[in-house]
This record gives C-alpha cells, sequence and structure tokens, in this order.
C-alpha cells in the first residue's frame, strides 16, 4: 500500500488549487451577460460546476488520513474545528456587515442560518461542508478499510460515487421546485455532495506508491491529451448550461436533463483533474524553481486567500468599473484575476506575523522547511 508519513508536494497543490478557486470565481459574472457571446460561452465554461472544489476536498480527505494512519488520535476533531471555525466566523461577521450595509439588515435567526448554512457569502458553503466531513471522517475511514482489507476498495468507491450523484441530483430537483428560499439554499449543504471525493483522497492515500507510479506515467503527451479532455468536458459543461439558460430563460432555478449531465461529468473532470494537477506539482517540485516556491507559498495562506478573495473580486470589480471597465471587456477577467490573487496574498502575508493570526487567517506555518527532495516520497 505505501501510505507516507507527510508529502511535502501537497502544499502546491493546495497553492494551485487556490488560483483555480481565485479564477472560477472571477468568471462567475457569466450572469450579466443577456446573450450567448463567445465571452460569455468561456466564462461559463471555466466556472459552472465549482469544479476547483473536489480538488481541495481530495486534498482534505488525503491529509487526515495521512495524519491519522496511527489511529485517530484524541482531540482530533477539537484541533480540526479550531484550525476551521475561528477564520470561519469572522469572515462570516464580515461578509454579514456588508450585507448589512448593501442589502439591509437581517434577523438575528437569519444571520445564524446563513452562518450554519454557509449563505453568508457565495463560496463559504464549502467551510460549512468540510466540517460535516471532519465529524464522519472516523467512520469513513473505517468503512473504507473494511472493504479494502478483502480487495475491494474500488467497490465502496463506485458505491459511494452512486450516492454523490444520487444526492446531487435529487437536491437540484428539490431546491428548484422548492419556493422556499431558505430550504433552497440548505438543501444542497449536506457533505454527500461531495462524498466521492473525499473518499477519493482516503483512497489514493492507502494506494499512495500505485498513485505515483501512475503519475509517473504521466509525460508531456499523456498531459496534453488530459489538459485537451478536461478542456473537451469544460466545453461540454458550458454548452449544457446554456441550453438550459436558453430553455427557461435562467441559469439558475429550474431542473432539467441538462443539469443532471453537469452532475455526472463532475466527477470525471475530478477524476483527470486531480492526477494531472499532481504530476505537473511534483515536475515543479523536482525543479525547486519560481513556480515551485510561488505555489508553496500560496499554499501556505490558502485558507486565509480561500476566505478573503470574494472581498477582494468585488472590491476591485468596483474599483475597474471606476476606470471603465465593465464585464464585456474580456481584459477584465485576467487583470481581476491577477490582481485579485495578488491582493490576498499580501494582505495574508501582512496578518500572518500579527499575534492570534491563527484565528483570523488559519494556520500558515509550514509542516517542514521548504528544500528540493528526489524520488518518491514516503
Amino acid at each position: 500500500m505505501g501510505s507516507p508519513r507527510w508529502v511535502p508536494e501537497i502544499n502546491l497543490l493546495r497553492g494551485l488549487a487556490i488560483l483555480g478557486v481565485v479564477l472560477d470565481h472571477c468568471c462567475m459574472f457569466f450572469n450579466k451577460f443577456e446573450e450567448v457571446t463567445l465571452l460569455s460561452y468561456s466564462l461559463i465554461s471555466i466556472s459552472v460546476g465549482n469544479r476547483i472544489i473536489p480538488l481541495f476536498v481530495i486534498i482534505s480527505g488525503f491529509i487526515l488520513t495521512m495524519n491519522s494512519q496511527g489511529g485517530i488520535r484524541e482531540g482530533f476533531l477539537k484541533r480540526r474545528f479550531m484550525a476551521v471555525v475561528p477564520p470561519y466566523l469572522f469572515f462570516s461577521g464580515v461578509y454579514l456587515s456588508i450585507g448589512h450595509l448593501v442589502d439591509g439588515p437581517l434577523t438575528a435567526s437569519e444571520a445564524v442560518f446563513r452562518v450554519i448554512t454557509g449563505n453568508v457569502a457565495h463560496h463559504m458553503w464549502f467551510i460549512v461542508v468540510i466540517l460535516q466531513l471532519y465529524i464522519v471522517f472516523p467512520y469513513l475511514v473505517r468503512a473504507y478499510d473494511r472493504f479494502n482489507s478483502v480487495g475491494r476498495s474500488l467497490h465502496f468507491l463506485v458505491i459511494v460515487l452512486g450516492g454523490q450523484v444520487l444526492y446531487n441530483s435529487l437536491a437540484a430537483y428539490l431546491a428548484a421546485g422548492s419556493d422556499s428560499e431558505m430550504f433552497s439554499q440548505s438543501v444542497g449543504r449536506l457533505f454527500v455532495g461531495t462524498l466521492f471525493y473525499f473518499v477519493l483522497g482516503i483512497h489514493i492515500l492507502r494506494h499512495y506508491r500505485d498513485f505515483r507510479t501512475m503519475l509517473g506515467k504521466i509525460d508531456r503527451l499523456v498531459a496534453v491529451k488530459m489538459a485537451m479532455l478536461l478542456v473537451i468536458l469544460a466545453l461540454i459543461s458550458g454548452h449544457l448550461w446554456i441550453r438550459e439558460y436558453l430553455q427557461h430563460g435562467e441559469f439558475y432555478g429550474q431542473f432539467s436533463t441538462y443539469r443532471v449531465a453537469i452532475i455526472l461529468i463532475d466527477p470525471c473532470f475530478a477524476l483527470l483533474f486531480f492526477p494531472l494537477c499532481f504530476a505537473l506539482v511534483l515536475r515543479a517540485w523536482g525543479t525547486s524553481g519560481l513556480w515551485c516556491r510561488v505555489l508553496d507559498s500560496l499554499g501556505n495562506v490558502s485558507y486565509g486567500i480561500y476566505l478573503s478573495h470574494m472581498l477582494a473580486i468585488y472590491a476591485l470589480v468596483i474599483a475597474w468599473g471606476m476606470l471603465g471597465v465593465d464585464f464585456f471587456d474580456w481584459y477584465l477577467y485576467p487583470i481581476l484575476f491577477i490582481s485579485s490573487v495578488m491582493l490576498c496574498y499580501v494582505v495574508m502575508r501582512i496578518i500572518a506575523p500579527l499575534p492570534f493570526s491563527r484565528y483570523l487567517i488559519g494556520n500558515t506555518k509550514k509542516r517542514e522547511k521548504f528544500q528540493r527532495t528526489k524520488g518518491p516520497i514516503g
């Protein structure tokens, strides 16, 4: 099986993932377009489906399993919650305060509900889901190990994948048919919707040597072919999303076969995307060059960037709008992406040395000193 004690390259993977999340959310303004154009089609193809989030979920399952190889120690949940919840609550307060100024006040019960369900901002739902996965992790890893001990780990993955697809389809159907905004916002916030990716992280850790052997077969030609397949899947998803818009006149709020097709495509995308990204960071780690150090540095503050990047995006959209740049100018999006990443990174680096910064932006301490390594890890 060959489970490693630590994989230093995982921090680079976090850095790459947070770049993908920021890019994804910079492209979310496709709903500002009233007609289908090449630009809106491109933005939809990049943004639809939250495809980068599975990368973080896989990493979470991988790291939790790696850190609990000697058994799940006492205080596991407390440590995980203390690492995640205080920054989440801090930024939830920030987003609620901005919402109070922009959209008007909420009742106390509405504010609490939004915090519990991750609806204080567009992206905060993921933190609520990951906390649920922390709770069920001990039971999941035991169930996986039982299947794995009799050589049926892939059977377990298929079962979990089927449950995830069914849940996401049912959640989309119920949300579309509900007149309650509260119900529509909460029905898709259960951990089941990302469970396959989390278990996939457990599976990869348990079979890490086999996984590294597979990555060794991804040369440049194979990587290009995988990238082309990912682009095709993204374009198909974008096309399906546009078909739904043309049929129903809106991007959200309706349930259709197009939505189910996108739900089916997402796991296929993740199964290609994760090994490709891992192969890329292994190549970067082997060279120990500039990109390696950039990704490693971003990975150290990835949680803080995740929590804050929507603030940066909206602030910069307003700023660029004052300069006459609007959503229909294609050059807005690369500028917005680069400036959002840089702004968030600089702010995180300013906050990191402050006392109690871990309660604001999460833990930014590195697991081990950055250094080049040779050969397989673990």
